[in-house]
């Protein structure tokens, strides 16, 4: 309920301050605001610091792993737009990666407590939900996007673009619901294949009902599905790993999904400005190509919601 407060009022704010202050000025005055968060973290948060005082941090697995991912996704956002492909700027960056890659992959096999715990991608209940979560990310990348479409081919003000997240107060509504439900079945397969078809929905819609002239209420109508798609996941899939893992792997299986989350928003963000850049008249002919991409991810999603998710129940063990 938090996240929805501020992802409707965060960018309903900024774009009533961007109309009649300007764009920076209308940044730098958030900086008031996180001013007081932070207030807010120091004075009013719990003192727990005794908590895991002996664990050690994996400061080189923190180091490696930008190496390791960071390079390439400037090489797919900047490759054929900034940069031709051929460059050697653009392949250094792709063999850097890869060697980064490598060594991150060797130093992490070593460790006791290391930011990803490969040995658990083998987990035959995990590593499914795991592309589960970095595919769901896709539409992350799509609405970045849709901002911008909303912007240069429906004209839309930076006031109505922030009315645009009007109903991200759907999740709020949603996961309570979901919980409810959850915790009398524990039909994950039924939920995530919600998820799924949501997802797939959310790729169609846009696809099909975003055209030049719809008001801004009505585009944050057609996100509705986005919304649904995400509260019907991230949610119940902490759940669903953490259910079914034992207590000393479900903190690892549960970053994994953070991880992967994150990895497919960043990733997806840098593929689709690659494909945003093949196309010279710029977002009003890219933008339904990448719909049909996010639409097609939906049915990859649907698929291993109906495939690779088990139905549990409260006496179920651990799967190790």
């Amino acid at each position: 309920s938090a996240n929805a407060v501020a992802a409707m009022l965060g960018p309903q704010l900024v774009g009533l301050l961007a109309d009649n202050i300007g764009a920076q000025r209308a940044m730098m005055s958030l900086s008031v605001l996180l001013g007081i968060a932070w207030l807010l973290m120091m004075f009013t948060y719990p003192d727990i610091r005794y908590v895991g005082r002996n664990v050690s941090l994996d400061v080189s697995g923190m180091v490696l792993l930008p190496l390791a991912i960071g390079p390439v996704m400037i090489a797919l956002s900047t490759g054929g737009n900034q940069l031709a492909w051929s460059s050697p700027w653009i392949i250094g960056m792709f063999i850097c990666s890869l060697v980064f890659c490598v060594i991150f992959y060797k130093v992490e096999g070593k460790k006791e407590l290391p930011v990803v715990n490969f040995k658990m991608l083998s987990n035959r209940v995990v590593l499914p939900q795991l592309f589960n979560m970095f595919f769901m990310s896709s539409m992350s990348g799509l609405a970045i996007y849709l901002t911008l479409y909303g912007r240069e081919v429906m004209g839309y003000s930076a006031t109505e673009l922030g009315t645009l997240q009007f109903f991200a107060w759907v999740p709020a509504v949603v996961t309570p619901i979901i919980g409810i439900y959850l915790s009398k079945t524990n039909n994950f397969k039924l939920i995530f294949s919600v998820s799924g078809i949501m997802h797939v929905v959310c790729g169609l819609s846009y696809f099909f009902l975003l055209e030049p002239g719809i008001p801004a209420f009505a585009t944050a109508a057609i996100k509705i599905p986005q919304f649904i798609a995400a509260c019907t996941v991230i949610s119940p899939m902490f759940a669903y790993i953490g259910g079914q893992l034992s207590p000393k792997e479900r903190g690892m299986g549960i970053a994994l999904i953070s991880f992967f989350s994150t990895l497919g928003t960043s990733l997806f963000t840098a593929i689709y400005a690659m494909i945003f850049n093949l196309f010279p008249e710029g977002i009003k002919d890219a933008f339904p190509v990448l719909c049909l991409i996010t639409g097609a991810i939906g049915v990859i999603r649907l698929t291993i919601a109906l495939t690779c998710t088990r139905k549990i129940s409260a006496d179920d063990s651990p799967v190790v």
